[in-house]
């Protein structure tokens, strides 16, 4: 079938997918409306498909995004980040190194298999580098799969329940810091100029062949050029398309085999999710705790998922994309740099 045709089919099943995850007022609907129609569209026909580009472009528009939100207001609380970043880091080489033992220890798994069927790391990444080390790259693409839907779908809900429930009791769980939205009507100026830096700072980042560092780039150079001058500037609507953008991106990588695959692994992959889940609430609460992070903020920058996602659904719950994305991708690079030396040590 022609490329156009299946680019165009994919967008009209993610659009109906955002319009009925926002009738049935799912959390996060932008995302995981688009994300759960396309990975079915993908289970039964293999049609969805996104051009390899969309990958970079999204990450660009992320980091625009996440960019525009930052002022010298949290640019002050961006300055105090140092104690959730080692908070966040080492708990999870920690719990990382001891749950691929214990994914070992339970199945018929080698420890390279385990260990990287198990690190919140990029699914890609992971299996490319457990090849190298004598792991089983199909198990650990399908795990790591499976770890980053669950982040996306399941963790949001559980988190969203814990934040109505403390609503309800009067617990103070966020600091009542409003994110700017787009209250009045902007120029059209700002928005190409936002435009044009976001996506020249993004380009540079992203030929530089670092993980992440099309979003990151993108990001620094608006919220520099926002704490300069204030304009920043992208409409609401945007943030909308590029959540479905996402959802169709993570969508198109459930295929009939990995979901054949998922029946070989149904133990393993239950203890992962599990234990993801128990440790992100507990190191969350940790943070809430120690530091002046929100509890919102907290425990989404502990989500094991991808930082991108994360960041664009934290919003929707109360939290800071700025500050989760400052904690969520030092994580990222000490899980693809440091982790695999840890592992190697281990052998």
């Amino acid at each position: 079938m022609h490329e156009f045709i299946r680019i165009s089919l994919t967008f009209i099943v993610a659009i109906i997918g955002w319009l009925i995850a926002k009738k049935i007022k799912l959390p996060a609907y932008a995302l995981l409306g688009p994300l759960f129609l396309t990975a079915l569209l993908n289970i039964q026909t293999g049609l969805v498909y996104m051009p390899s580009i969309m990958r970079p472009v999204i990450q660009i528009l992320a980091g625009i995004v996440i960019g525009s939100r930052v002022t010298k207001e949290e640019i002050n609380n961006i300055k105090g980040a140092y104690k959730p970043i080692i908070i966040s880091v080492t708990s999870t080489l920690a719990y990382s190194l001891f749950f691929g033992m214990l994914i070992y220890k339970v199945t018929d798994l080698n420890y390279v298999t385990s260990a990287f069927a198990t690190a919140p790391g990029g699914a890609m990444d992971m299996a490319l580098i457990s090849m190298d080390m004598g792991g089983d790259p199909g198990v650990v693409s399908t795990m790591q799969l499976v770890r980053m839907l669950s982040a996306i779908a399941v963790f949001p809900g559980v988190i969203g329940m814990i934040l109505t429930k403390g609503k309800k009791n009067d617990v103070k769980l966020d600091n009542e810091v409003k994110l700017p939205r787009d209250v009045k009507k902007r120029p059209l100026s700002d928005m190409l100029f936002t435009l044009a830096v976001g996506v020249a700072t993004g380009i540079l980042g992203y030929i530089t062949g670092l993980p992440a560092m099309a979003l990151l780039a993108s990001m620094t150079g608006i919220a520099v050029m926002n704490v300069m001058n204030g304009k920043a500037y992208l409409p609401d609507p945007v943030r909308i398309a590029l959540q479905i953008m996402a959802g169709v991106l993570i969508g198109q990588t459930m295929t009939l085999d990995s979901v054949i695959a998922l029946k070989q692994l149904v133990v393993p992959t239950l203890i992962m999710v599990v234990v993801y889940l128990l440790m992100t609430l507990l190191i969350g609460l940790l943070l809430y705790k120690t530091t002046d992070l929100d509890f919102p903020t907290a425990v989404f920058a502990c989500v094991p998922g991808g930082a991108t996602d994360i960041a664009l659904i934290c919003e929707d719950f109360g939290a800071s994309s700025v500050m989760v994305s400052m904690i969520q991708y030092p994580r990222v690079f000490v899980v693809l740099g440091v982790y695999p030396v840890l592992i190697q040590m281990m052998m």
